[in-house]
């Protein structure tokens, strides 16, 4: 898989020049992804040895402490939340050498602590809206885009 991602990543840089590599995110805090840290680390340390054979800056979304934060997330815990995606964004204008308007990893807001109750609970709905659907797709071999029509099925001019 490496192989094939480097082989894009080379004609990718021939056509448009920069090319941001993105590394994995650290999971050590989503109880259900967390037994992919190990997996997503191995991906890392490929995609910053192609980044270093072809000049490639890189998106270390790994030590982007903001994301560590739930409020990163969207609700199904898979994707991130606008707030996740602007800071992404920011980080990824920084490696650019853009600058931006707000650091990346500033402090979340401080947040009310939540009871053990309040947290199992968060568990169960998710579990249930979001896990469970989950399961029951990968065993009928269907994709969570299957039946999805495209936001945008045609392509348009790129606007700054």
């Amino acid at each position: 898989m490496a192989e094939r991602y480097e082989a894009a990543v080379v004609d990718l840089v021939a056509r448009v020049g920069t090319v941001l590599l993105c590394t994995g995110f650290d999971t050590r805090g989503v109880p259900v992804l967390r037994h992919l840290r190990g997996k997503i680390a191995t991906y890392t340390a490929h995609v910053r040895a192609i980044a270093d054979r072809h000049g490639c800056p890189v998106l270390d979304l790994w030590s982007l402490r903001s994301v560590q934060d739930r409020r990163a997330w969207d609700a199904d815990r898979l994707h991130l939340s606008p707030d996740g995606h602007t800071r992404v964004a920011l980080r990824a204008g920084q490696v650019l050498g853009l600058e931006v308007p707000a650091d990346p990893d500033q402090p979340w807001p401080p947040e009310g602590q939540r009871t053990a109750a309040e947290v199992r609970r968060d568990n169960i709905h998710w579990a249930r809206e979001y896990l469970v659907p989950w399961i029951g797709r990968r065993l009928r071999g269907e994709s969570s885009g299957d039946h999805v029509e495209p936001k945008r099925p045609d392509l348009l001019p790129l606007r700054p």
